[in-house]
């Protein structure tokens, strides 16, 4: 329920009931009711033992008047005495008029209220009194929440005489309150103890903080007083000067398009020193097309952050090892066959481009990249002799050549690669239609780097001299690898290989 929508309905009816008290009295007086007990004639108008036929008219009128009202009138004499209540009474407290009629009024106020009811009445019955709000005791022992006030005092002759008033039954709304209020401390004390910042802040540059947990202390040194306004710092200027422009331009363009926001950033924390953050929130809902409010909360990720670097950093080490590795591996093998030096190296910038070319992970790419740098280590396995032999190879020969590549598997097996090395090796000389070695694989049953790797290594090949022939040449090498799409190798890879050399102006080096 809105609380000022509630509050400014129950001032209305409260001015709604005060104009028609002063009305019934305006019409007393010109009847020459008397003022000690304006009321008296409607206490047995009220009364079931009497009928309409002997009730007076102006008292019928009167009835009908106050049956009407949605608040309860009561009047009270010079010592507190109930001397009229309306029938609305019933509603509130369960009591019927005439069973409340000749008691204290004050009998009826829960006694922790009492007190102040005391002093209300002592202090300002006698000239006003604003709404108020007491508890009061129902007929069947429930405490009932009442606004109450004084509408008017009686005179007499000059003399105070008593009180009239109007209640109201707001025993529902002041559960709701008192349950809203409880949610605002049960969620006031959660964010005051979580690790961390939530905040609720305009949608300016200086990130002016409305709200702010008490944990901005320990996440930048500020207290809730000097953080919230902008009184000691604007928040902004709390975040690193490198990642101000970055943090706000993002912020905007994620909640432009309604989205959550999540990015992380330095900042300086009062005593100068740097942490890293990770903040999340969203833009308000607005209701004009503007959103002026950000609303979330800052998290410390350094431990984290640190963490996660040396994570990187020992990645990083252990790649640079694994290059390391590769070059020698590499070289091993140039070492063992000098006549085609370089054709590793070659093939594996080929195959690191058309897999760019296909827009395949850096991951992936760098893992192929490795691979095509030993795709012929097996060859380390094969003699010397039939390796550089200046002329073609005899059909034993050959079998042995074609052994490389499950030499080569074997090789590297064990060794642990971030990436199926060890796979693509083996691999690189299986062809789509199943007439490729060592295992006569068939399209999808080889690994997409694989079939990468098997386009490039053809198209180095007859690109370079070998000792028993001449280089065949680039027009060669792209018309085999044309003729042989989609049945050799694999017709996305020789299109991307192909795109490469006659539109990008690849040249193999």
């Amino acid at each position: 329920m809105d609380e000022t929508k509630s509050y400014e309905k129950l001032s209305e009816e409260m001015d709604q009931a005060r104009r028609r008290i002063s009305f019934l009295e305006k019409k007393l007086a010109t009847l020459g009711g008397t003022w000690s007990h304006p009321f008296s004639g409607l206490n047995d108008a009220f009364s079931t033992k009497q009928t309409d036929e002997t009730a007076s008219e102006s008292e019928l009128q009167y009835r009908s008047l106050i049956q009407n009202l949605q608040e309860t009138i009561y009047v009270l004499d010079v010592d507190g005495t109930i001397t009229f209540v309306s029938p609305q009474i019933e509603s509130v407290l369960g009591y019927r008029p005439e069973e409340m009629i000749g008691r204290p009024f004050m009998s009826y106020i829960y006694r922790r209220d009492l007190k102040e009811m005391l002093n209300r009445f002592e202090v300002e019955g006698r000239s006003g009194m604003e709404p108020w709000e007491s508890r009061l005791y129902s007929k069947d022992g429930r405490i009932v929440w009442v606004r109450a006030a004084i509408s008017r005092q009686i005179f007499k002759d000059g003399r105070y005489c008593g009180i009239t008033g109007t209640l109201s039954d707001v025993t529902e709304r002041r559960r709701m309150e008192e349950d809203l209020a409880e949610s605002r401390r049960r969620l006031a004390n959660l964010m005051d103890h979580l690790p961390g910042m939530a905040f609720r802040c305009g949608n300016d540059r200086n990130r002016t903080m409305e709200y702010v947990s008490a944990g901005c202390q320990q996440l930048i040194g500020y207290t809730c007083d000097e953080l919230t306004g902008d009184r000691a710092t604007a928040y902004n200027e709390v975040i690193h000067p490198d990642d101000r422009d970055r943090v706000w331009n993002t912020i905007q363009s994620l909640i432009s398009l309604g989205h959550t926001y999540h990015i992380t950033y330095r900042l300086r924390t009062k005593d100068g020193t740097e942490k890293y953050v990770s903040e999340q929130g969203n833009g308000i809902p607005p209701t004009d097309g503007t959103i002026t409010y950000l609303e979330g909360f800052i998290s410390d990720m350094s431990d984290q952050y640190l963490a996660e670097s040396r994570v990187r950093d020992s990645f990083a080490k252990l790649r640079r090892a694994l290059g390391g590795i590769i070059k020698v591996m590499a070289s091993t093998i140039e070492y063992r066959d000098p006549c085609t030096s370089g054709h590793q190296q070659r093939v594996s910038d080929l195959a690191r481009r058309i897999a760019q070319e296909m827009d395949l992970p850096v991951d992936q790419v760098d893992g192929l990249r490795m691979a095509g740098a030993i795709h012929d280590i097996g060859k380390v396995a094969v003699p010397a002799e039939i390796l550089s032999k200046p002329s073609e190879l005899g059909p034993i020969e050959m079998l042995l050549v074609k052994t490389h590549a499950q030499t080569g598997f074997e090789i590297i097996r064990e060794i642990e690669f971030p990436w199926p090395i060890a796979r693509m090796v083996l691999e690189h000389h299986e062809r789509m239609d199943g007439s490729g070695y060592p295992s006569g694989l068939k399209g999808d049953e080889i690994l997409l780097e694989s079939r990468i790797l098997a386009v490039a290594d053809v198209v180095e090949a007859m690109c370079s001299h070998r000792p028993y022939r001449p280089t065949l040449g680039f027009e060669a090498a792209m018309d085999e690898i044309r003729a042989n799409r989609g049945i050799l190798y694999d017709a996305a890879v020789v299109d991307a290989c192909i795109r490469l050399f006659q539109e990008k102006d690849y040249r193999l080096d």
